[in-house]
């Protein structure tokens, strides 16, 4: 690429990750390019200069998004790294050249909220879990009696 100002982002992507959908930008001199995705439905977007330039559903662990700017062809990869944790990350390439990068995590999400509590690695997670199957349990049993008897 022989023009600079599209050769590089000009600042870190700002990116967000919720309970039902992601988003992040990547600033690509002076473009700015969005990726938008929903959690529940698996619709994804790409807006460059809050227009939108490619949509579509998607529920595969990969797709990518093609468009061009300045002459140069984009391209947006979107990479569900572990459906289970809910880590994805999101690529820039330009002209067949990896630019950028960012990684997601439902684990930045929940951090500070009651979600928090339900990690895996946290003791009081483990206490949560017993106590829910613990009651489902019970009341699985109790129907089943009620039921038989």
């Amino acid at each position: 690429m022989n023009d600079t100002s599209t050769s590089t982002v000009t600042s870190q992507p700002k990116s967000k990750l919720g309970v039902t959908g992601w988003e992040s930008y990547f600033d690509l001199g002076d473009d700015t390019i969005k990726v938008w995705g929903s959690s529940c439905s698996g619709l994804e977007r790409v807006y460059l200069n809050n227009n939108l330039v490619s949509e579509k559903r998607n529920w595969r662990f990969s797709s990518s998004h093609k468009l061009q700017s300045a002459g140069h062809e984009l391209e947006v990869k979107i990479i569900v790294v572990s459906i289970l944790t809910g880590e994805i990350r999101l690529e820039l390439w330009c002209d067949g050249e990896l630019l950028d990068s960012d990684d997601l995590s439902m684990k930045q999400a929940v951090a500070g909220t009651p979600l928090a509590l339900l990690n895996p690695k946290s003791a009081v997670s483990w206490l949560l879990y017993i106590l829910f199957f613990a009651g489902a349990g019970a009341a699985v049993g109790f129907l089943v009696a009620f039921l038989v008897k």
